[in-house]
């Protein structure tokens, strides 16, 4: 069955891997995933096809020829993933794909994104986690399909992302935006992200001192699932005591920054199934709060906390910086002999290499 299928996948054009073996079947194609590397020859024989979609495997090298020119020539393509590929920059000629629909350079080395990112009116999804771009073009306001922007790192030690984006006027265009993550964010930035009224997930670094300008965003957010703010540092103010009436369908929030208590409205939050906190400056143990979560099942802590003090009803499961169980994060608490108030263990974790890379988060 399975030569069945490779067979009519190549006599439909449906797709074809280049992998270094006969490519005869591939000048028609309209799906190329290429595996390990490619060479000019490969790429003069599929020049011609009406190639839709591109995918990048276990790349090691790219010849110059694929991204200067071959690329460009692709005008029917929709979908581009070159992720994990030894990709440094994006040429100009990306900007001539007026048909793409997915963009990922996830994981590459590329730093700068070219005006011409502009073009791709038809743009539905950039991924750039993992990336070197810290700065977005002011040209992306224009991409008004835009549903999923991405540029972010993560680092095991933190919860909130290790980098973020610094962004330019005129971001509240993009109202077909679901998912942000993660960008810098000024009174201004903070005003026009109040019309990106259908994001669901929304990861911000927001500068000292704008606190109201944050809790007016948030309330304005009805549809949020996801919020991440995070400040540069756990010692700089968070301020979110402003807000009274947060996202009802939110499910996921993760705070970074220095506060002297949780805010009040946390425990309106009855649909927050995780909850991470990475916070200095608490005067007082969040208990109350958190215990009045119904349906949280995962707690992330990063900080100093009095362990000994948590107690739940309904948690499965409390995540630790790696190392913490022996660490000074833990206090002289004792983890083993912590119980829900069911008198069930909590299954406490550390992080293991995929957790570390906040890809969970």
């Amino acid at each position: 069955m399975h030569e069945i299928i490779i067979r009519k996948t190549e006599e439909l054009g449906f797709g074809c891997v280049l992998n270094g073996e006969d490519l005869s079947h591939c000048s028609k194609t309209r799906r190329i995933t290429i595996q390990r590397s490619i060479d000019d020859g490969a790429l003069e024989r599929i020049k011609d096809s009406k190639v839709r979609s591109v995918f990048l495997f276990n790349v090691d090298r790219l010849p110059d020829s694929f991204m200067n020119t071959s690329i460009a020539n692709f005008k029917l393509m929709k979908v581009l993933d070159l992720e994990d590929a030894p990709v440094d920059d994006l040429p100009e000629g990306v900007g001539n794909l007026f048909n793409l629909h997915y963009l990922s350079v996830k994981n590459t080395k590329v730093e700068t994104l070219s005006k011409s990112i502009g073009n791709l009116l038809s743009l539905e999804t950039l991924n750039m986690k993992y990336t070197l771009v810290r700065e977005l073009p002011v040209e992306i306001r224009n991409l008004k399909r835009l549903r999923y922007l991405m540029v972010y790192q993560y680092n095991y030690t933190s919860i909130t992302a290790e980098t973020a984006a610094r962004v330019r006027g005129g971001f509240g265009s993009l109202t077909a935006l679901q998912k942000l993550s993660t960008i810098e964010a000024d009174s201004q930035v903070l005003k026009e992200l109040t019309k990106l009224r259908q994001l669901r997930k929304l990861g911000i670094r927001p500068q000292n001192g704008n606190g109201k300008d944050l809790c007016a965003l948030i309330a304005n957010l009805e549809n949020l699932e996801s919020l991440t703010v995070g400040m540069t540092s756990k010692e700089e103010i968070l301020d979110l005591q402003s807000l009274s009436s947060p996202p009802q369908y939110l499910q996921r929030l993760y705070l970074k920054g220095n506060m002297k208590k949780l805010p009040d409205w946390i425990f309106k939050l009855k649909n927050l199934i995780r909850l991470g906190l990475e916070l200095s400056g608490l005067t007082e143990e969040p208990i109350g709060v958190l215990q009045a979560l119904p349906n949280l099942l995962e707690l992330r802590l990063v900080g100093t906390y009095n362990y000994e003090l948590f107690q739940f009803e309904q948690m499965e499961y409390v995540y630790l910086p790696y190392g913490s169980h022996t660490g000074s994060d833990c206090g002289d608490c004792n983890l083993a002999d912590l119980c829900s108030e069911g008198g069930y263990p909590i299954s406490w974790m550390e992080l293991d290499a995929e957790m570390r890379t906040g890809k969970h988060w």
